[in-house]
């Protein structure tokens, strides 16, 4: 077994019992993105009040401020995306180490899976349609 598969599923095992919401920690990273882009939008509006009565060197000082802001989020927007691109890298390197450790079990559930899918789209398909309205 590989370091990269070891690593795996020693991720898998630290993460036993917890859904990948849960394991990933995407509740908490939502909320802390959500917060910081309350308190942009707040200063935002703050900076636009303030805009509204403030002389030429007070308005410039204002937007450099706003400009800082916004590079700011744009930065914690970048984080955001690439922690949840690692988290779904790792989900799929997961699935992929247990796919390998696991051939005969992954081809069964894909096979179940399929013929679930099967059934309730022949059963969609066969409904009876309500001609009553034509």
């Amino acid at each position: 077994m590989n370091s990269e598969t070891q690593s795996v599923y020693d991720a898998l095992a630290a993460n036993q019992g917890k859904t990948l919401r849960e394991s990933a920690n995407f509740d908490h990273n939502r909320a802390k993105l959500l917060a910081d882009l309350k308190v942009l939008v707040a200063d935002a509006d703050k900076l636009i009040r303030e805009a509204a009565g403030a002389s030429t060197e007070q308005f410039a000082a204002l937007q450099t401020r706003m400009e800082a802001k916004l590079v700011d989020a744009r930065l914690k927007l970048a984080r955001a995306g690439s922690v949840a691109g690692d988290k779904a890298r790792q989900a799929a390197a997961a699935a992929q180490a247990y796919a390998r450790a696991r051939p005969w079990q992954t081809a069964g559930v894909l096979i179940a899976a399929g013929a679930i899918l099967g059934l309730v789209m022949s059963r969609r398909s066969s409904a009876p349609t309500d001609s009553a309205g034509q």
